[in-house]
């Protein structure tokens, strides 16, 4: 299932035929038991943003692209329509058309460059955090939460169903969310954790685009949490928590825009 090269396939795949291997491989896996679409937004994005994949590369057909990357076409239909959101791909109809990696990468102004620049050096130890952390955080929910808490999140999470199409509104009430969360395990330290770090997610956030169908995901895994605390579920909450935070990561990981971001992307035909 090679990727195709639009208009320079010969010179491409002589020059630099390692790299088709390398997108291959890193986008070949069978994701379907944890979090599917973040991840295949993850290594898609990932691919791009490595130069394995090049502006104006046509990906394989839905069928196999799915295929290859072990997921259904209904995740692999939503990552692909994240993916354009962001820039990164670009759809064309009509013949010879297909999905394209887009020849120009998102932009940034120097000043948000700065801020994914240092944001970027501590965001696998920040995640790190949040595994350790969030999780405990959940699983402490489920056995101190009072029905005043539960009913605290519930009705957030109703909010952020209703919300789903509107980011904006969305962002707030997530990271209310997470605070409840905290405050349910009747920690004030953790509490504060919690605030100081989704202020800092927030300002990851804002630099990568939000479908509908990715906030739906979040709010899912919120409705889990939620059902794993009713139940009194500390272990199942601490689950739930784990797939919601490296799924968050995934998205981060695929879509948050590379240092230097705001040029030309290399394009088929560029020079080694």
């Amino acid at each position: 299932m090679p990727i195709a090269r639009k208009s320079a396939s010969l010179a491409v795949s002589q020059r630099k035929p390692e790299s088709l291997l390398g997108a291959q491989a890193l986008l070949r896996g069978d994701d379907r038991s944890v979090n599917p679409f973040e991840s295949t937004i993850e290594r898609l994005g990932s691919a791009i943003k490595m130069g394995l994949l090049v502006g104006g590369d046509q990906l394989p057909p839905e069928r196999e692209l799915a295929a290859l990357m072990g997921v259904s076409r209904l995740t692999l239909r939503a990552a692909l329509k994240g993916l354009e959101s962001g820039g990164f791909i670009e759809s064309r109809r009509g013949r010879g058309g297909g999905t394209f990696v887009a020849r120009t990468v998102p932009t940034l102004t120097p000043t948000q460059l700065a801020e994914v620049r240092v944001e970027r050096a501590v965001l696998e130890d920040w995640i790190a955090q949040r595994h350790v952390i969030e999780t405990g955080v959940a699983e402490l929910a489920a056995r101190n939460a009072t029905e005043t808490h539960i009913e605290q999140l519930r009705k957030l999470n109703a909010l952020m169903r209703d919300t789903e199409h509107a980011l904006r509104e969305y962002r707030p009430l997530d990271t209310l969310f997470h605070i409840a969360l905290a405050q349910a395990t009747a920690s004030r330290g953790l509490e504060a954790w919690m605030a100081q770090t989704h202020a800092r997610l927030s300002g990851l956030m804002q630099h990568i685009p939000s479908t509908k169908g990715a906030l739906s995901h979040s709010t899912n895994y919120h409705d889990r949490i939620v059902d794993a605390i009713v139940a009194r579920d500390a272990e199942a909450a601490r689950g739930v928590m784990a797939l919601h935070v490296e799924a968050t990561a995934s998205m981060l990981r695929g879509l948050l825009p590379k240092p230097g971001a705001g040029k030309r992307a290399p394009v088929a035909g560029d020079a080694a």
